[in-house]
């Protein structure tokens, strides 16, 4: 399966994001936008959550549709 990249700002619920380890692969289950305009992306029940402006790039190796 590729990988490859988007802007953090267009991350959907069920894309796996993945990382150098691949071990660390995280299936979206939320995404959230706080009140400075960063994307919070959550995993894992709530237990994972990474927070990243709109034009930062994340890789992805499934896309959800």
């Amino acid at each position: 399966m590729s990988k490859f990249y988007i802007r953090a700002r267009e991350a959907r619920e069920n894309d796996v994001l993945c990382f150098g380890n691949p071990k660390r692969e995280i299936r979206v289950e939320r995404v959230s936008h706080n009140s400075s305009g960063r994307i919070g992306i959550h995993a894992n029940s709530d237990t994972w959550t990474a927070y990243f402006n709109p034009n930062d790039r994340v890789r992805i190796k499934a896309r959800a549709y």
